[in-house]
């Protein structure tokens, strides 16, 4: 059984999101693109996302129309089934980063990036890019050293990711949620939360029904929507 997903395969683009962004913005959905190596990747907070050849730039297209208060958990739909599909490929330890990450062994190996459109507070649809570091990783990050070609990778994602959504779909976040919390890292331990304007410490309690951290503070617990995580 397929994804179901018609798959679009680049040999460069400046980014799989932007493309994956003008294709829905023309009503094409449930289908993903995928690029050999990006110019102009970026992750989170418009970081640059380094793209060489061998390494999995991938954007799909959704086009569900949820709040926008429900649209951050699609990213963790996302990672359970990259998680498993990684997993299955990789002997180290693969564990799932609040926000938006995978991690092999501790250090990074997998990012996903959310876009969307709205209207009435309503997304239109929604665009989720993933970069996975299979051949090539930068400085302090971690890679599969996998032989797959990442188009390989993208279908196995593509057909794990369908019955993930599905699931999502049928029966809301609480399933993805309970798997997601499983597989994460730094759960239950003491760690540092790096927001704009401060940084806030405490025990990684869980995550909400609409993905927040919840922080364990002795004044009690407090729910951060976004920021940068560091394992003390």
């Amino acid at each position: 059984m397929g994804s179901g997903f018609n798959i679009k395969v680049f040999d460069i683009l400046d980014s799989t999101n932007d493309t994956a962004k003008e294709l829905a913005g023309q009503g094409t959905y449930h289908a993903a693109v995928l690029a050999r190596q990006q110019s102009k990747g970026r992750g989170r907070s418009g970081n640059e996302w380094i793209s060489p050849a061998g390494n999995l730039y991938l954007s799909v297209i959704i086009d569900d129309q949820i709040s926008l208060k429900n649209a951050g958990q699609l990213s963790f739909v996302t990672a359970i089934s990259l998680r498993e599909c990684l997993s299955d490929i990789s002997e180290g330890e693969i564990l799932n980063k609040w926000p938006n990450d995978l991690s092999l062994n501790g250090n990074k190996v997998s990012g996903i990036l959310l876009e969307s459109e709205a209207y009435n507070n309503q997304t239109k649809w929604i665009v989720i890019g993933l970069g996975v570091n299979i051949k090539h990783a930068p400085d302090g990050a971690a890679k599969l050293d996998s032989d797959m070609p990442p188009e390989d990778l993208a279908a196995r994602f593509l057909k794990v990711f369908s019955k993930k959504l599905r699931t999502w779909r049928d029966d809301g976040f609480a399933p993805i949620q309970k798997e997601w919390l499983t597989h994460a890292k730094g759960l239950g331990q003491e760690i540092t939360v790096r927001l704009p304007n401060e940084t806030k410490h405490g025990i990684f309690k869980t995550i909400d029904e609409n993905g927040c951290l919840i922080l364990a503070q002795d004044a009690g617990d407090v729910k951060i929507a976004s920021g940068d995580v560091f394992f003390n």
